[in-house]
């Protein structure tokens, strides 16, 4: 065999192995990596998926009014980060009939995280707002809970909040109102904005809007003035500090889940879905 021949064949060997060896070595990736536009990309690590960054600056906490003076904002909310998304229809805010139920159902949050990016010198403090698109329930009765991360990337300590929500009627004893939207034809509730919900289930069953924000800040421990006692629903002054409260400088990503006690039928059936989930950060302390 001629020495070109053998040296044709040995080649590309060697090629692969230096590009194989290339790829070993390459340096370990953090948790997750923003693009330019602020989207944050899957984790390797817990295999959630991760909603678009939330990135505030100082700007964002200036507004400019009509007149040309300045407003200094406390609070900033976030666009629509998940859910089939409000549109406006001649000034009132529709959920169309064909809208993506399907993909944005009330289990579609259990492998996503919302991403707050705190590039502001202020303390802040991150809330979820959240509408729902309801029908086929067992109760009006819902389960959120928000789990928070340690300031600290590498440590995998967090904190859960959990709270109730449910309409003033039905349980004077829950957390959060569950605001039910009035509808186009007037029927419904009386918070506003009035929701078009054309959204139809089985045998046409009807479907509504109803919305709440939760905000940590209102569970602090001892808020219900009971002394030292832990509520399931309390955050203690540490875990507020070192979970929830997104410092100057600092990323933190959410996790939001809604347990609705659907009923068997309901999880077979039930169009419920996020028409939108926002994030709305306070400035801390105001």
């Amino acid at each position: 065999m001629s020495k070109k021949t053998i040296i044709s064949r040995i080649l590309p060997l060697a090629l692969l192995a230096f590009m194989l060896f290339s790829h070993v070595t390459q340096p370990t990736r953090s948790k997750y990596v923003y693009t330019a536009t602020g989207r944050a990309m899957s984790s390797l690590i817990s295999g959630n998926v991760f909603t678009d960054a939330f990135v505030l600056t100082n700007d964002s906490f200036v507004q400019t009014n009509p007149d040309g003076s300045i407003t200094i904002l406390n609070e900033k909310t976030s666009q629509n980060l998940h859910g089939v998304g409000l549109t406006e229809v001649d000034g009132i805010l529709t959920i169309p009939a064909d809208a993506p139920t399907g993909s944005f159902d009330l289990d579609s949050t259990s492998q996503l995280s919302f991403v707050v990016q705190n590039n502001s010198d202020y303390d802040l403090v991150a809330c979820f707002d959240i509408f729902l698109c309801m029908g086929w329930i067992n109760n009006s009765e819902l389960t959120c809970t928000i789990t928070a991360p340690s300031s600290s990337e590498t440590e995998t300590n967090k904190t859960n909040l959990t709270v109730t929500a449910s309409l003033n009627n039905n349980n004077q004893n829950s957390d959060i109102t569950l605001n039910h939207h009035a509808e186009k034809n007037g029927s419904g509730g009386n918070a506003l904005p009035v929701v078009d919900v054309q959204i139809t289930g089985l045998l046409n069953a009807n479907y509504s809007a109803y919305s709440m924000q939760i905000d940590p800040t209102k569970f602090l421990v001892d808020q219900n003035g009971d002394g030292d006692v832990l509520d399931d629903n309390e955050l203690t002054q540490q875990e507020f500090n070192s979970f929830i409260l997104v410092r100057s400088g600092e990323t933190k990503t959410f996790e939001f889940n809604i347990d609705a006690n659907q009923n068997i039928i309901g999880q077979w059936f039930s169009k419920n879905c996020y028409a939108s989930i926002t994030m709305t950060v306070k400035k801390y302390p105001q």
